[in-house]
């Protein structure tokens, strides 16, 4: 990032080298309007031999003849002193005297000469000596009038987000990496993981519940984790709005992507099962947890197992009456009864069967939460392996109690 930089200013011998054309033998003073942006013959020769001696490597030599030009022209014109100053500055970085090329190289700034290409190379060439001399209140300083003057160098927007990081300051820290990322994305590479991770970290500082769930978001999408999922599905259920109707619905995503591990969840899941009357999915969720290690030890052995044999007790029964059942549910004219039992069906293990029961209840028309309903489809569509299906139900989640943002997650969990 500053070594991208810091080559900037020693390739600055290259760009000076066609500044420093000598004149003609005959050569005559320029008008007054032209002498103000040129060299005059002595100068010009003065500095081609310093610059030829950077260039061969021998920056003690170049800089004492940049020592002789000022004893022997020292009425130097602006344009004069600001070549010199930004050929000195080259010569202090190849001597490794960064804060003499700083210096050099604000003096040049603040002389105004030179174009607006040039005025951008300064002030990035001058975040870059900041950073390394350990200055983050004039790095951050110099890379914000960088980019508030129109530079488009990532290298620098990266030493601005460092800095401010390193300062705490948080605003300019997501404005910028809000850029960063963006354009990553945009040219379909991934934005580095520790970049993400301070945008999250900021926007948690700065009391923003949103924008680091989105922040979270993008981590999954790029870097999926047991940890960053286990938070944004937390933080899902503690969203303003989230409905408790979707509360089993979240703990299914947790199962799906492998962080249902806390007993209490698994607990708590089971029951919310066995109160949506389907106690086959309630039992194959405490078995997991079982068969883990993570059931059936400790103080809450005992209402592990009690909660276990009634789920297997009511699955028993439930699934004795299936049959019975869904005679009975297709003859009711509003399909929210046929949907559970298709959900029911596919907890014993009757996948196509249970699909079937699904969809037709959709087809008949469920009044109550009927975009509930089509979340849990697009769920059993996507185990099922119809993803495309699935995909284009959780795309039309609407935007209310949490359904879309429960369904911008199962897109990130099915990638």
């Amino acid at each position: 990032m500053v070594q991208s930089i810091m080559r900037g200013v020693l390739g600055l011998v290259v760009g000076l080298w066609a500044l420093l054309v000598p004149l003609g033998a005959s050569a005559q003073a320029p008008a007054p309007s032209a002498q103000a942006e040129s060299l005059r013959a002595p100068v010009a020769a003065l500095l081609q031999s310093a610059q030829a001696h950077l260039g061969a490597g021998k920056p003690q030599e170049a800089l004492a003849v940049l020592r002789d030009l000022e004893r022997r022209v020292p009425d130097t014109s602006a344009y004069e002193r600001y070549i010199t100053l930004r050929l000195r500055a080259a010569v202090m970085v190849a001597a490794g005297d960064d804060g003499a090329a700083a210096a050099d190289t604000e003096a040049a700034l603040a002389s105004n000469k030179g174009s607006a290409e040039e005025h951008l190379a300064m002030l990035a060439q001058l975040s870059g000596f900041a950073t390394k001399l350990n200055r983050p209140e004039a790095a951050l300083q110099w890379a914000t009038r960088y980019v508030q003057d129109g530079g488009q160098d990532d290298a620098v927007r990266a030493v601005l987000v460092r800095s401010a990081l390193a300062l705490g300051q948080c605003k300019p820290v997501i404005e910028q990496l809000a850029v960063l990322v963006g354009k990553a994305e945009r040219q379909g590479q991934k934005p580095p993981e520790p970049q993400l991770r301070a945008a999250a970290a900021c926007q948690a500082k700065l009391g923003d519940d949103d924008g680091y769930y989105r922040a979270l978001q993008r981590l999954l999408q790029h870097y999926p984790s047991k940890a960053y999922w286990a938070d944004a599905i937390a933080r899902l259920q503690r969203l303003s709005g989230f409905s408790d109707r979707l509360l089993l619905d979240s703990f299914r995503l947790m199962r799906h992507v492998g962080v249902l591990e806390d007993p209490q969840d698994l607990m708590s899941t089971a029951q919310l099962a066995v109160e949506a009357s389907l106690p086959g999915e309630a039992r194959a969720v405490l078995q997991a947890g079982f068969d883990a290690g993570l059931l059936g030890k400790g103080p809450e052995a005992a209402a592990q197992q009690a909660l276990m044999n009634r789920a297997q007790r009511l699955a028993q029964a439930d699934q004795a009456q299936l049959d019975e059942a869904i005679s009975q549910a297709q003859r009711q004219a509003d399909g929210r009864a046929l949907f559970l039992l298709g959900q029911a069906a596919i907890s014993y293990g009757q996948r196509e069967r249970g699909l079937g029961l699904m969809e037709a209840a959709l087809g008949r028309g469920i009044a109550q939460h009927a975009d509930e309903a089509r979340l849990r489809l697009a769920v059993a569509l996507s185990v099922a392996g119809r993803q495309a299906e699935a995909t284009r139900l959780l795309q039309a989640m609407p935007e209310r109690d949490g359904l879309a943002d429960l369904a911008r997650l199962w897109l990130l969990a099915l990638r």
